[in-house]
């Protein structure tokens, strides 16, 4: 039918209750069950890996960009086609992203370093101690240390130590990027077995190498052919599956007295699903009772009408604005659309008689 609708939920206790309400209110409904795979690709790698890769592929993607601006001047009089400037676009945009983690990582070295310095293994840790102070202005530890072999970097190679670079900026302001960071310090030293918690306490469990901290991140933080070859980083792959409801709405919404009804309840009960959804499908039942309300309106100043003149009223609708609401609406429905709502409103018995001759039954 036409007039139905349907929402995903993805808890099917939580679709049982959905599906209970609307028979309540002489709905029909039904469901329908469906999985979907989804991927997640993560990379590892230890942090002396990690930087080794990034500093070459920053050098390798200023090198394109470089590449890209002298052509650019030598043929400045030519137009650029939209592909070249996706293709800089995409360049640009994954620099930034690799100087972003180089400055993570940099930032995580200096730290870990500073807790391999202070304790040794067995020693009780506090946090406060050991994680990054938000608050910290003067010499904090998401600055990029000016000192120290594996700090140092080509100047060249404009990898974000500099102080009117936005990602740089970011760590020198609180922002949930210091949250962020303050998460991915403890889950390091959690993951790489060098901390546990022994009641109320925080113990280091080995001496820490920083250079052999492995870390993880999003596979989209990365352009994957980049490291597809590579035997230093490991990617890995988990597939999921997803289980979601397909609940049916019935045309009878229509005969509600607010048919806001279903969106509320869905609301108000929290049921498992995406607000947007709910959102947009409030949007779609309006509509329809809106269609359903101007064909009902058409036959009940005509009495009786043909399948094709209804057709051809709502159509000539279309032409004109109404007001409704405050609300300026603009009809642009095909033959095939209309015909299906008049067949819907047939088998419902809110229409009868022959297409040479409806009338309403209401």
């Amino acid at each position: 039918m036409t007039l139905k609708d349907e929402i995903i939920l993805f808890d099917r206790d939580d679709a049982n209750q959905l599906m209970q309400f609307l028979r309540a209110h002489n709905i029909s409904t039904a469901i329908r069950i469906q999985s979907s795979l989804e991927s997640e690709i993560t990379v590892f790698g230890t942090i002396k890996e990690l930087r080794s890769f990034l500093q070459q592929k920053i050098e390798e993607l200023n090198s394109c960009l470089e590449e890209e601006d002298e052509e650019e001047w030598e043929e400045e009089d030519e137009w650029e086609d939209e592909d070249e400037w996706e293709d800089e676009d995409s360049i640009e945009g994954q620099k930034h992203m690799y100087n972003f983690m180089f400055l993570l990582i940099e930032n995580m070295h200096a730290n870990l370093t500073d807790i391999s310095n202070r304790y040794r293994a067995g020693d009780t840790i506090m946090i406060p101690e050991i994680l990054p102070d938000m608050n910290q202005k003067e010499g904090s530890p998401f600055e990029l240390s000016d000192t120290g072999e594996n700090s140092e970097i080509d100047d060249n190679s404009d990898t974000c130590d500099q102080d009117d670079d936005p990602v740089h900026r970011l760590f020198q302001s609180d922002t949930k990027l210091h949250l962020y960071y303050r998460h991915m310090l403890l889950a390091a030293l959690f993951s790489n077995d060098c901390l546990e918690k022994k009641d109320d306490d925080l113990v280091l469990t080995q001496s820490i190498n920083p250079d052999d901290i492995t870390l993880f991140f999003p596979g989209g933080f990365f352009n994957l052919d980049d490291i597809t070859d590579l035997k230093e980083l490991q990617i890995e792959n988990t597939i999921s599956d997803e289980i979601s409801y397909g609940v049916m709405i019935g045309p009878e919404f229509f005969m509600l007295d607010d048919i806001n009804e279903i969106t509320d309840f869905i609301l108000e009960q929290e049921l498992d699903c995406e607000e947007s959804d709910v959102i947009q499908l409030k949007y779609r039942l309006a509509n329809r009772e809106i269609i359903v309300n101007n064909i009902i309106g058409n036959l009940k100043e005509n009495g009786k009408m043909s399948r094709e003149e209804i057709i051809s009223a709502i159509k000539e609708t279309s032409l004109s604005l109404q007001e409704e609401g405050g609300m300026i609406i603009l009809f642009q429905l095909s033959d095939t659309f209309v015909g299906a709502v008049v067949e819907d409103l047939k088998k419902l018995g809110i229409l009868k008689g022959k297409d040479v001759k409806l009338k309403l039954q209401i």
